[in-house]
């Protein structure tokens, strides 16, 4: 199991991303996933007709939850293949570990029963 997660974080990539800038961005063909090393990002999503559902509570205004270190998103799209399910916009400053899709399937084929 070593071997597997070395080769996994050796084919990660550092990103940085300011406060505000958008990541992913609900229903693009975009399959990396993002591991959190420093800071946090906001995760919403738009209903059926792209706006922001309107509500009092945080919870269905389109606010899911805050990502923070030791977070990860985007991989129900590397997974399954789908569109992104969110919007995620860094809050901070933020450290970012990328697994490029590509690198993904490369780990697979090392490691077809993962």
């Amino acid at each position: 199991m070593s071997d597997i997660v070395a080769i996994m974080i050796s084919k990660f990539d550092t990103v940085l991303h300011d406060p505000e800038d958008q990541i992913v961005k609900q229903l693009d063909d975009d399959r990396d996933m993002y591991l959190i090393a420093k800071g946090a990002c906001e995760v919403t999503f738009l209903d059926e007709r792209g706006a922001v559902p309107k509500s009092k509570d945080p919870e269905q205004m389109g606010l899911n939850r805050t990502l923070r270190h030791s977070d990860y998103f985007g991989e129900i799209s590397m997974v399954y293949g789908c569109k992104r399910t969110a919007n995620v916009q860094s809050t901070k400053y933020s450290t970012l570990a990328k697994l490029s899709y590509e690198h993904y399937r490369e780990i697979l084929i090392e490691f077809p029963d993962l």
